[in-house]
């Protein structure tokens, strides 16, 4: 019983997996050793593809993803910054009821960096220091 029960819950995980997280966690196996204190692997294909999973399937799928030692960073969109804030809060929670790091990728905020004045110019590669006006 207890093994029907296993596969139960686990085909409950399976469904509404999107299908770039389903290929990584099937492609990829739990680690032999502990991580310890190294960095996790960070694949920019998953990012942010828990929003709309329920906590229940992302806490598993975190569970999943940090048994191979690959992180799960939430994507920001400084356009939408209460869905943003909400889906940040949310798995951060998840991640550190798990003692997980919590990481968000924020290089969307990077590219509002320059607003087209002169304060916030680039500098052109070409002269260290000559805006690329």
């Amino acid at each position: 019983m207890l093994g029907c029960l296993s596969w139960s819950i686990q085909a409950e995980i399976q469904s509404g997996i999107p299908t770039n997280l389903k290929i990584v966690l099937d492609n990829t196996q739990v680690l032999e050793q502990p991580r310890l204190e190294r960095l996790p692997l960070y694949v920019w294909s998953i990012h942010g593809t828990l929003k709309n999973i329920p906590d229940s399937q992302s806490r598993h799928l975190l569970t999943d993803l940090d048994q191979r030692g690959i992180a799960y960073c939430v994507n920001w969109n400084h356009k939408d910054f209460e869905a943003s804030l909400k889906e940040g809060l949310r798995i951060a929670k998840l991640q550190e009821t798990l003692g997980m790091e919590v990481s968000v990728n924020a290089n969307a905020c990077l590219y509002a960096l320059f607003d087209g004045t002169e304060s916030t110019a680039h500098i052109d590669g070409q002269t260290w220091l000559r805006p690329c006006f």
